[in-house]
């Protein structure tokens, strides 16, 4: 059986490493690098690009038997995978290709986004002659930019710009305080209820006028659903904002060979890494029972723990209505990186 996975982060990566171990299962990955990266982790690189080596490891390590393609999509079908060097046949496919993170301004000189470890370091070679950086967006990834940025590079000037009345707003209360009264009293400024609309030499204006000044910003403002290389599939496999449709299986709409998982499904719930992972691990076994001809199961979204880094040593742990705060989520945060690395190397 000839087993396709597109896209090797926190869904990908785990189907990868317990199927390679099959002998009946023939996997191929297909990604636009050679490396799993931890990504919750990649705005550590923004102060400490040395950090890469803690959070990467080759996907040479996890797909031991299998093969492992860096190419680009072009096309998809519902028997097989097109990528610039060639068609891929296939029996099983899972489609764990993420989410693009747009930049929604013409000029977008010196605007960066923290999509990959890649996109970061570059931030990180930008950041040592800058002395104002604006932070476009005030959700979770946002805050914990801020939180690395205001802990770690104390000369630089912070500002969070976000639209909604308070940072990290889909969360409790007590959550998004504690990340305002611990960013402010690092010393960051925030803007609440504002967009940036429009950037004109270091100038960034927002929706309400207001200009503020900065040598490189950062934009963490929304996400975009685009799988392009899905054109000839039939519209309905996508939702009215682009996310791709399933079904309780987590299988494509309309597909009983096609799954998908990570933030590219539409299943209702944060799209976080371990939402991710815990796709990849359901899918698995639904992709078992399909060989074996059993009556596949079920995802059902739970509430699950959720962590934000404020840099090295406080964070907030977020479960449900609970919300824990300081030294012991930063400290937790850290554990889940380095088991979940250990399970890779």
């Amino acid at each position: 059986m000839k087993l396709i996975i597109l896209g090797g982060g926190f869904c990908g990566a785990i189907i990868a490493k317990k199927l390679d171990k099959r002998q009946d299962v023939d996997v191929i990955l297909i990604d636009n690098k050679l490396y799993y990266e931890y990504t919750p982790s990649i705005h550590k690189l923004i102060s400490d690009s040395e950090y890469l080596d803690k959070i990467t490891v080759p996907f040479e390590k996890i797909v031991k038997q299998g093969k492992v393609i860096v190419d680009q999509l072009t096309n998809l079908t519902d028997q097989y995978v097109e990528t610039k060097n060639g068609k891929i046949p296939y029996d099983y496919l899972v489609i764990s290709t993420g989410v693009d993170y747009p930049i929604f301004l013409d000029n977008q000189e010196n605007v960066f986004t923290l999509k990959s470890s890649k996109s970061a370091i570059q931030v990180n070679q930008k950041i040592v002659n800058a002395k104002h950086i604006l932070i476009i967006g005030g959700g979770l990834i946002g805050t914990e930019i801020a939180g690395e940025l205001v802990t770690k590079m104390k000369d630089k000037h912070v500002t969070i710009i976000h639209s909604k009345d308070k940072l990290i707003e889909r969360n409790p209360t007590k959550a998004s305080c504690y990340a305002h009264k611990f960013l402010e009293k690092k010393g960051a400024k925030i803007i609440f209820n504002e967009e940036i609309v429009r950037h004109e030499d270091r100038i960034f204006i927002s929706n309400k006028g207001s200009k503020i000044e900065a040598d490189i910003a950062i934009w963490c403002a929304g996400i975009r659903w685009s799988p392009d290389y899905l054109n000839g599939f039939d519209p309905q496999i996508f939702t009215n904002k682009g996310a791709l449709k399933v079904n309780d299986h987590l299988q494509l709409h309309g597909s009983e060979n096609i799954f998908v998982g990570g933030d590219v499904c539409s299943v209702s719930e944060e799209k976080t890494a371990q939402n991710a992972r815990i796709h990849g691990s359901f899918i698995v076994k639904n992709i078992h029972k399909l060989m074996t001809n059993k009556r596949i199961i079920s995802y059902k979204p739970k509430k699950r723990i959720m962590v934000l880094s404020l840099g090295d040593w406080s964070g907030i742990l977020i479960y449900g209505k609970i919300v824990i705060t300081g030294i012991v989520p930063g400290i937790f945060k850290y554990i889940v990186q380095w088991i979940t690395m250990r399970r890779y190397k």
